[in-house]
């Protein structure tokens, strides 16, 4: 198991436990560890639709086709739980991308770390910036704000 998937375990059940009681006994705290890793694989893709290439979340999506997760007590985005379960922890401010333009991809392979501004100059680069007759001000000019 990956340093990620025992730290996001660490969380859960630290949260789990302020939240809802849960104990464990100390003598068995590794095999009730491991027992706990495979409950939470099983649940995470158990929403998962396997393929050759994207791992598509066939789970709640946000409105915009992102994966929604919910952990107990926690809901996070899909293709951040897989990279957390998968590759490593997300450091703060990080942003994971997708390589393959794809939301609902959970696939860890198609997913890398980056700030916010590679997240902006990979959009800009692959041509997902609304600009000109698209952007919102064009579309939509009585949202433009105002010097009232």
């Amino acid at each position: 198991m990956s340093k990620s998937g025992t730290t996001l375990l660490k969380e859960l059940l630290h949260n789990g436990r302020k939240r809802y009681g849960i104990k464990f006994n100390v003598s068995n705290k590794l095999k009730t560890s491991l027992l706990l890793i495979e409950l939470l694989a099983y649940r995470f893709l158990r929403h998962v639709k396997l393929t050759t290439s994207c791992w598509e979340w066939i789970g709640s999506k946000d409105k915009y086709g992102y994966g929604k997760s919910v952990l107990i007590p926690l809901e996070w985005h899909a293709h951040r739980v897989s990279f957390r379960i998968f590759c490593a922890d997300i450091p703060k401010g990080m942003c994971i991308l997708h390589v393959c333009d794809n939301p609902s991809c959970v696939n860890p392979k198609h997913l890398k770390l980056g700030t916010h501004e590679d997240n902006w100059k990979d959009r800009i680069k692959k041509g997902r910036t609304a600009s000109g007759k698209s952007h919102g001000w064009y579309t939509k000019p009585e949202n433009m704000p105002r010097g009232e």
